[in-house]
């Protein structure tokens, strides 16, 4: 089912800013539940603008290990992301992850 899903929405979102008046396309890279309790699982919600390659890396490697399923996408150093969340009921405190790097 989550790949049937997946494949119907493989562009993430089209995110329009009112202000700027811009359109951004998104691509999902990875799709994955992690717990949002302190000190544990993947702390995805503090990532903001990776000082260097390797923390990008390392995020976006975290991001595809922990992922249902390959998506054979995989966002290069500089590419802009965004991560979706929401309530998740299989972990204590889960969250369910939609990671999308931006392709226009």
């Amino acid at each position: 089912m989550e790949k049937i899903i997946y494949h119907l929405h493989i562009v993430l979102c089209r995110i329009v800013a009112n202000v700027q008046k811009y359109e951004n396309v998104h691509k999902i890279f990875a799709v994955f539940k992690t717990t949002a309790n302190l000190g544990e699982g993947f702390t995805y919600q503090r990532f903001e603008n990776a000082a260097n390659k390797e923390e990008f890396d390392k995020f976006v490697s975290t991001c595809k290990q922990l992922s249902f399923y390959d998506t054979g996408l995989t966002p290069q150093y500089g590419d802009k992301m965004i991560c979706l969340s929401t309530c998740e009921y299989t972990l204590d405190n889960g969250r369910l992850v939609v990671a999308a790097v931006r392709i226009s």
